[in-house]
């Protein structure tokens, strides 16, 4: 698993290169235990929707956060969440995947974690333009998407 670790950590690493300079990296430790995490966060244009991926050495996750406040309470997260929530990604013009996610409160919003692997964490890092993200509930797409590449 750690190998699986820094693996991931080199490709996180790697998305601030300048074909992609939206990206922002950070890697934490905890105070408590011996577990690194990388991170890497990109936002739309308006600030208003943020997208990401962390590993922890436990698996790697991608992160979607919107402005919604729908989901405030217990009942409501127990409810959506009953529901088989997904975070659908396209990257640049090619096939949608599909994630099942768990939504979340976040003081910007809800957010929405997925369960991913290595081969679409390298996916990712080789968008050429574009990400597009959106939250799907019960058939619905909310929150819809476009994270611009920019290739310098």
């Amino acid at each position: 698993m750690f190998r699986a670790t820094l693996t991931v950590a080199a490709i996180l690493s790697t998305l601030v290169t300048p074909a992609s300079a939206t990206w922002l990296t950070n890697k934490t430790s905890s105070d408590f235990e011996d577990i690194l995490q990388y991170s890497a966060i990109t936002a739309n244009a308006n600030f208003t929707h943020f997208f990401g991926v962390r590993c922890n050495g436990q698996g790697i996750e991608i992160v979607f956060v919107t402005p919604d406040k729908s989901f405030e309470t217990a009942d409501s997260l127990e409810t959506v969440n009953s529901t088989d929530p997904k975070i659908r990604i396209r990257i640049d013009k090619g096939n949608v995947h599909s994630l099942d996610a768990k939504i979340s409160n976040t003081d910007k919003g809800a957010r929405a974690i997925a369960e991913t692997d290595l081969e679409f964490l390298n996916q990712i890092k080789g968008a050429k333009s574009s990400i597009s993200v959106v939250l799907t509930i019960l058939d619905q797409n909310f929150h819809e998407t476009r994270l611009r590449i920019q290739i310098k």
